[in-house]
């Protein structure tokens, strides 16, 4: 084979292992929403409650246990369901559109032969609700947007080194102990990305998880063999987000997952997530949950239809230069 043309075909293997890498990433990362996870003509049903539209992502976390042992690679998964729902009229009463009450539920997804009760393992989650309904979304609404896209990637970083060196496992307040740091002093490089206020914080355990009913829709990304418990409700009255930038409802809210060992201090586990309600028209964009130590390259559209023509584009330039 002729050098150039060796090359050439040197470099377009290598286009090809990137772009399979890259759809790879984009099967992991991809947020999907009714259309894929089996809700009925009126939405899914978890417990007693049916969500009108659902957002839903995974993430590959290692779970640390103790001294002796390796830790617990396993999938998660993240879902948040959303419905309003408005008072029933009696006979003589008027309706108001600032009566609906506006409902985000968040369920954590996971397998169930993890037990993190027992396996020695300490888990937070912190809902960013303050800053949630204050983040552009920038004609997304209706779609989703990575975290990169939507906090910058400084911020996203930074909050997870941020929360990393917060964790002291020695105290029996880790939860509230990020809650109140983190609410009061979030990283310099996401003071600017609210539009209002960086606002409150809630955060929730993770460690006793309880598992609710399914029916037909199984809001998992992982599918139906997944447990999922719901572990934060949040509601709101229309009025109440009526002079907002984006509505309540079609909202990003940020998800950070924190795990630790209750006998090792350096093994801390932090991921980003950034959740939101999707519709049909939507399930076929991604987004990023961002990992403690690198950078999720944000995959979708941009990848699959425009980024590999450039790629191939740019290696035959330069094998024209090597003819």
């Amino acid at each position: 084979m002729l050098p150039s043309r060796r090359r050439f075909f040197l470099s377009l293997c290598l286009t090809t292992s990137i772009y399979t890498q890259l759809v790879a990433s984009q099967t992991q990362a991809q947020l999907v929403g009714c259309e894929t996870l089996g809700c009925s003509s009126t939405g899914c049903t978890l417990g007693n409650v049916t969500n009108a539209f659902l957002g839903a992502t995974s993430f590959n976390a290692s779970l640390p246990t103790s001294t002796s042992s390796s830790p617990t690679q396993v999938e998660l998964t993240w879902t948040v369901g959303a419905l309003a729902q408005s008072p029933p009229q009696t006979s003589g009463s008027s309706s108001s559109t600032k009566d609906t009450l506006f409902t985000k539920n968040f369920y954590l997804g996971y397998p169930p032969s993890l037990n993190l009760t027992t396996d020695s393992t300490g888990g937070c989650a912190l809902f960013f609700e303050g800053i949630a309904r204050s983040i552009p979304l920038n004609g997304s609404e209706y779609g989703s947007m990575t975290c990169q896209s939507a906090l910058g990637t400084q911020c996203t970083s930074d909050l997870l080194t941020q929360a990393e060196g917060l964790v002291n496992t020695k105290s029996n307040t880790v939860c509230a102990d990020l809650q109140s740091h983190m609410q009061a002093s979030p990283p310099s490089s996401c003071l600017g990305v609210a539009t209002v206020t960086w606002g409150s914080v809630v955060a929730k355990d993770l460690t006793s998880p309880q598992a609710i009913s399914q029916t037909s829709c199984h809001p998992s990304v992982a599918g139906a063999g997944y447990d999922v418990a719901l572990i934060e409700t949040q509601t709101v009255r229309s009025e109440d987000v009526s002079s907002d930038l984006a509505p309540f409802f079609y909202s990003l809210t940020p998800v950070l997952s924190v795990f630790y060992s209750d006998s090792q201090t350096a093994t801390t586990k932090t991921y980003l997530s950034c959740l939101k309600v999707i519709d049909a028209a939507a399930g076929s964009v991604t987004t990023t949950t961002q990992t403690s130590g690198a950078l999720d390259l944000p995959v979708g559209r941009l990848v699959t239809k425009e980024l590999l023509p450039l790629a191939l584009g740019v290696i035959l330039t330069g094998v024209l230069g090597w003819v």
